[in-house]
């Protein structure tokens, strides 16, 4: 019942395929066919470790989009923080899609391509509703600290929060004390990241578990 599909790292082959397969679905279910959207990979000489990577990595699957105009359409205040993934030009951002409230990363990730010259974990630019602003912190802090004042602006109300953090993902960037937690204990750098960075995203579900228990 989706209505959009993500198509990631496909062949246009693969995408007509699969758009027939879905027409006809929609045709037996007497409803409209969902709207697609595809990465289509691309390479000039590519060695057989790229090539092998890539058709690793096709995959389609169906997008959470959805949620947010199901949740608006019965009075709910939608807000989205964190990673959308699904597009960062019109009609494919987080608040086209049904989130009144946004503040994302670009891209696929922070620290990539989409992000502007010099992103950073720390004090990242992000979208804030359709504008770049520069925020202040660590981003994990950033997005929980956004949550939670949504959620105390709108306790009173209906809401729904869609929180995903960019972290854990390379190039594992975190805040010292949460590093030096780790290192202590003796393990190798790129684990003693990874696991204090899930320590500074436990920190702040318990924070907004917390909130949502005062309320």
């Amino acid at each position: 019942h989706a209505d959009r599909m993500l198509l990631d790292v496909v062949s246009p082959d693969q995408v007509r395929v699969l758009r027939g397969k879905l027409d006809a679905a929609a045709e037996r279910a007497g409803r409209s066919a969902p709207r697609l959207a595809a990465w289509l990979p691309a390479a000039v000489d590519p060695e057989p470790e790229s090539l092998t990577q890539i058709l690793r990595s096709i995959v389609g699957y169906l997008t959470v989009p959805g949620y947010s105009e199901m949740f608006a359409a019965a009075g709910y205040h939608t807000a989205i923080f964190g990673k959308w993934h699904l597009g960062d030009n019109y009609p494919s951002r987080a608040m086209d899609q049904g989130f009144a409230e946004s503040l994302v990363h670009r891209g696929g990730g922070m620290v990539q391509p989409a992000d502007p010259p010099g992103g950073s974990y720390f004090d990242p630019i992000l979208m804030h509703n359709g504008r770049d602003e520069k925020t202040h912190g660590y981003c994990s802090d950033v997005f929980a600290d956004a949550a939670a004042a949504f959620i105390e602006r709108h306790r009173a109300e209906p809401f729904f929060v869609y929180l995903a953090f960019n972290c854990p993902h390379n190039p594992l960037q975190l805040p010292d004390e949460y590093l030096a937690r780790y290192q202590d204990q003796g393990l190798d750098d790129a684990t003693a990241r990874v696991y204090g960075i899930v320590t500074n995203i436990d920190d702040n579900l318990g924070r907004l578990f917390s909130k949502l228990e005062s309320l």
